[in-house]
């Protein structure tokens, strides 16, 4: 990989028994400040710093998956949007 920091991370799981999604994103949120301070990539601009360290983890209802084209697609207009612009990235020049 060329870039050591770039990545991706999705995590799945149920909520305990007596915990609400709003307390679970509370609870992700106030492990957020450490975690990104601890794993900031050294070469990151001052800029780059500052966006990285401002993320927060969260919970998000997943009942249905999760998928980030589904908000985009929530008209047909879009969706036939997405799927032409897909399908032209991927046509031989």
């Amino acid at each position: 990989m060329d870039k050591p920091d770039g990545w991706f991370l999705a995590m799945f799981g149920r909520l305990k028994p007596g915990w609400t999604m709003e307390r679970a994103s509370t609870h992700l949120a106030s492990l957020s400040a450490a975690l990104f301070q601890e794993t900031l990539p050294t070469r990151y601009s001052q800029e780059d710093a500052k966006n990285y360290l401002a993320f927060k983890l969260g919970s998000f209802p997943a009942g249905i998956g999760v998928s980030t084209l589904r908000p985009a697609s929530a008209s047909p207009w879009a969706t036939r949007s997405a799927a032409c612009s897909s399908a032209r990235s991927r046509a031989p020049p």
